[in-house]
């Protein structure tokens, strides 16, 4: 269980964390054409790097984000390619 917004007490375990992160994926044509085509460790980051964004931007609102508002920010303010492994 991990705490995203003490104020509000709201906590979310991994495996929702993991279900946000997918669906994140399923809403951004990018994500999804990169994470389909990736290896499997690749697809782990993909995963990782969404859980761990989308915690920050909770504990910055205080509370929890909708995706389409997660997604919405992100694409505004940083875009997508820092969630993908470096390319090697």
């Amino acid at each position: 269980m991990i705490m995203i917004a003490k104020e509000t007490n709201v906590i979310i375990d991994d495996s929702k964390l993991t279900a946000v992160a997918q669906q994140i994926i399923r809403n951004v044509t990018a994500l999804s054409e990169s994470y389909l085509s990736a290896r499997p460790q690749d697809k782990t980051t993909i995963i990782k790097n969404l859980k761990e964004s989308y915690i920050h931007e909770c504990q910055e609102a205080g509370h929890k984000v909708s995706i389409d508002v997660y997604i919405e920010h992100i694409e505004e303010c940083i875009g997508w390619d820092w969630v993908k492994p470096d390319q090697k």
